[in-house]
C-alpha cells in the first residue's frame, strides 16, 4: 500500500468505527418523591424501564447501560444513589457516566379530592 492510501484507509476505518459504535443510554434508578414505595419496588420499576428501553430502541444504535456499569462509573453504589437523588440536572449526571442519553422514572403523589354531597 503506498504512502497516500494508508492514511486514507486508516481514516476510513476510524470513521466506520465511530459510526458503528452504539450510543449509551442510562436509565437511572427510579426516584420516589413521596418516599411511599419500598426500595425493592423502585429497583423493580427501574429494571422494567431498562427492559422496555432495550426492547424499544434499535440494538444496533443504542446500548442500555446496566446498573453495574453506572455504579462502576460513579465509584460506588452509595455515590450513585446520592447523585441520582441530588442531581439538579440529569444531563450533568449523564456526562459524568459518559451516557449519550439519560432517563429516570419519578414517582410523585397525586391527590384527588372528590366532592361529597348528601341528599335530604
Amino acid at each position: 500500500m503506498n504512502s497516500i492510501h494508508k492514511p486514507l484507509f486508516l481514516l476510513l476505518l476510524l470513521a466506520l468505527a465511530v459510526h458503528s459504535q452504539q450510543m449509551r443510554v442510562a436509565v437511572m434508578p427510579t426516584v420516589d418523591d413521596a418516599d411511599s414505595i419500598q426500595y425493592m419496588d423502585l429497583n423493580f420499576l427501574t429494571g422494567k424501564l431498562r427492559e422496555i428501553a432495550g426492547k424499544t430502541l434499535p440494538k444496533d444504535k443504542y446500548g442500555i447501560m446496566t446498573q453495574e456499569s453506572i455504579v462502576d462509573r460513579m465509584g460506588s453504589q452509595e455515590r450513585a444513589e446520592k447523585e441520582c437523588r441530588e442531581a439538579s440536572c440529569l444531563a450533568d449526571l449523564g456526562r459524568k457516566i459518559s451516557a449519550a442519553y439519560i432517563a429516570q422514572g419519578r414517582i410523585g403523589l397525586l391527590a384527588v379530592a372528590f366532592p361529597a354531597s348528601t341528599s335530604p
